[in-house]
């Protein structure tokens, strides 16, 4: 069994999630060194940092790769780019390969030539493999898709949550922040379903706000119709919970989602940033209830034969046993 050396940045939503699902594998020793707060949600074993400036990189790299020396570690997989001076750094320091996972967009920095140093890196959707300077491994997140089976009837979930039940409730889950396009939603379906929570709260006037919340497979059973109006998506953690809970879902054609959704049969893809089309596509989906539900009866189909936490984590050990060959 392969002992792994988990490296972590601030993260929440979907990195956090892709994460904990690797730390849970049961094929693999993982360890995780993160700062306090990832620490504590994820029950990790070695502090870093807080702060992303170059000297507590510098500080963290070095005692991570110290850490992760002694305890055996027989591989590092560092999670994002904001650190990655840590993660190179560490693995200098304790002389073990050193796989990155990209999981959202790369942007064009100097500090990306330092992936060259990674003996592999790993990208969550083909969308962002474009954006990385190196050769990728496109390994997608997957969800645990059980979590997802046997929900209740929309009526039933309706009653528990206390929600109306003739409102057309349309639902997104997410951070609140400019990159997720909510603000589009807002203002092309005023009154939505939001869960989450995030600097751009205050500005979504006009919508229901639902927090940031523990049962989102209720959330889901309780919606009508699942939308992202992303303005950049690595993959979309989100829209393949969605797509389990067999949910029509409406999406921004942006970063890794339309690899999710490729076809109308799946889900409705529109530009990002145009409430217009993003009405459309719900209003669409509203007025004829057969298709929505067609829709999501393929979309459920699709996640559980190409997008699950047992094939991520299958394709993950891959690549960690190819480096110790």
């Amino acid at each position: 069994m392969i002992r792994v050396a988990h490296l972590l940045r601030p993260a929440q939503g979907g990195m956090l999630q892709q994460v904990r699902s690797l730390l849970h594998d049961p094929e693999t020793e993982a360890l995780l060194a993160a700062p306090p707060r990832e620490l504590a949600a994820l029950s990790g074993h070695f502090p870093l940092p807080e702060s992303d400036g170059l000297k507590a990189q510098l500080m963290g790299g070095w005692a991570a790769g110290r850490w992760a020396r002694s305890v055996g570690a027989q591989v590092l997989h560092g999670h994002g780019l904001k650190r990655l001076p840590l993660y190179v750094l560490a693995a200098r320091v304790s002389r073990l390969p050193l796989v990155v996972t990209l999981h959202n967009l790369a942007p064009k920095t100097p500090a990306l030539a330092l992936l060259k140093q990674a003996q592999a890196v790993i990208a969550v959707s083909e969308a962002v493999a474009k954006t990385a300077p190196v050769p990728c491994h496109v390994i997608y997140n997957g969800i645990a898709t059980e979590k997802f089976s046997g929900l209740p009837t929309k009526a039933d979930a309706r009653a528990r949550l206390g929600w109306p039940q003739e409102q057309k409730i349309i639902l997104s889950v997410a951070r609140l922040s400019k990159e997720k396009g909510l603000d589009v939603l807002c203002e092309a379906w005023p009154g939505a379903y939001i869960a989450g929570d995030g600097p751009e709260r205050a500005a979504l006037t006009g919508a229901t706000l639902l927090g940031i919340r523990d049962d989102i497979p209720l959330l889901l059973a309780a919606a009508d119709i699942y939308c992202q109006p992303s303005r950049s998506e690595g993959l979309g953690l989100a829209v393949l919970e969605a797509m389990a809970a067999g949910k029509p879902i409406v999406a921004s054609a942006v970063g890794g989602i339309p690899e999710l959704l490729p076809d109308a049969s799946v889900g409705l893809t529109v530009p990002a940033d145009d409430p217009a089309a993003l009405r459309v596509g719900i209003q669409l989906l509203l007025d004829d209830p057969a298709r929505a539900a067609a829709m999501g009866t393929y979309a459920r189909q699709r996640v559980t034969e190409r997008f699950t936490e047992a094939a991520m984590r299958t394709e993950t050990r891959k690549v960690y046993a190819r480096l110790l060959r």
